[in-house]
């Protein structure tokens, strides 16, 4: 949805064998590449796609949870140009698109918040919440599945209205790093 909001056209591959076959059919300018995904993982499928017509050239951008050097190390090693890092935030994702295929943006002026009674999300607005539905809505929001995101938020309604309009807000504006660090607050209190 981030590439879709900026006008770029995507496909979407759900493992690497099927991102080697989309690549083949398709030739894209940029992949981002998940670190481990079923099937064949990214360091595998990446290896691959370098040995192909024209895929010395692709730009390859790790999408990884890993913050280790040494992992980093190896994607690199595996032909990766870049990494971004889950969760995804947005401004780190258009810059690495920017630096990958020289974009540059023309950004529009601010809008007034369309939303005046928009809310700051805190871990205490999270407590009201089961341990259990904190648990899946974080897991949802670090698997980056829209499907989960969208079932927990559902049930969020049941408990707090106004919640589940302010977690939906941040969704909508891809601002999953403020749900996870309220999120972290709230799962440490019993």
């Amino acid at each position: 949805r981030l590439m879709q909001r900026i006008g770029f056209e995507i496909k979407l591959a759900a493992d690497g064998a099927q991102g080697i076959q989309l690549y083949q059919s398709w030739q894209p300018h940029l992949i981002w590449m998940d670190r481990r995904m079923p099937v064949m993982d990214g360091l595998e499928a990446t290896q691959a796609i370098r040995l192909l017509p024209g895929g010395k050239d692709v730009k390859i951008i790790a999408v990884t949870a890993a913050a280790l050097v040494e992992e980093r190390d190896e994607m690199m090693e595996a032909g990766m140009d870049d990494f971004v890092r889950k969760p995804y935030r947005f401004n780190e994702i258009y810059e690495c698109l920017g630096k990958q295929l020289s974009v540059q943006y023309t950004y529009a002026e601010p809008q007034p918040e369309n939303n005046p009674t928009a809310v700051i999300l805190t871990t205490d607005m999270l407590a009201v919440l089961p341990p259990k539905l904190r648990n899946e809505l974080r897991a949802a929001l670090e698997s980056l599945r829209e499907e989960q995101i969208n079932a927990a938020l559902q049930q969020v309604a049941a408990y707090d209205v106004t919640l589940y309009h302010e977690l939906l807000r941040l969704v909508d504006n891809f601002d999953y790093p403020a749900i996870l660090k309220a999120l972290a607050g709230a799962l440490e209190t019993p």
